[in-house]
């Protein structure tokens, strides 16, 4: 499992980046491998790329707070 993590919105650039390490770890496993990308947003275009490239998003909701991050979602 490869999990990509943003901390703003993801785009085209972002469902790039989470094929290619899907490929490679896939390559060097010899196995089916499942890619996820979270973060806050995703772009249309980039929520259609990752549904074509068989690839998984996970809505992400964090909040920023002093000294530490706080995951609520």
């Amino acid at each position: 499992m490869v999990i990509e993590l943003k901390r703003r919105e993801a785009g085209l650039d972002a469902v790039t980046q989470l094929a290619r390490y899907v490929e490679e770890v896939s390559k060097r496993r010899d196995r089916a491998t499942r890619g996820i990308l979270c973060a806050p947003k995703i772009t249309p275009n980039a929520l259609r790329m990752l549904e074509r490239d068989g690839l998984e998003f996970f809505k992400l909701d964090y909040e920023i707070g002093n000294p530490s991050a706080k995951i609520t979602g």
